[in-house]
């Protein structure tokens, strides 16, 4: 259910309620898919396939719906991630928590 309810309704409802803002002001839409949303990579990882698949569906939707309104409507699809980046975010995350449980004092 929580990667259903982030990646795909949050998706939605971040749109449903910023495109009256758009229609006022102009913009676009960038919707954050993935490759998985578009092929199978790993056993067990259905949901978040499904819900990377229909953000990507409703870019395409709502491209032909807001088209009208001249919002663009764009889903990218990011590919695999290497290894030394996703070490680097966990180093960068791990000093954040780090940083929080210390109160965010320093040494």
């Amino acid at each position: 259910d929580n990667t259903v309810n982030v990646n795909l309704r949050g998706t939605f409802l971040t749109v449903k309620y910023g495109v009256p803002y758009l229609k006022d002001n102009g913009g676009a839409v960038i919707i954050t898919s993935s490759i998985s949303g578009t092929r199978a990579f790993k056993p067990g990882r259905s949901a978040y396939a499904a819900t990377k698949a229909g953000g990507a569906a409703l870019g395409q939707c709502l491209a032909v719906e807001l088209g009208r309104f001249n919002i663009g409507v764009y889903a990218v699809c990011p590919g695999v991630v290497g290894e030394d980046t996703l070490n680097m975010l966990e180093q960068t995350e791990r000093r954040k928590l780090e940083e929080v449980q210390d109160g965010g004092r320093e040494e």
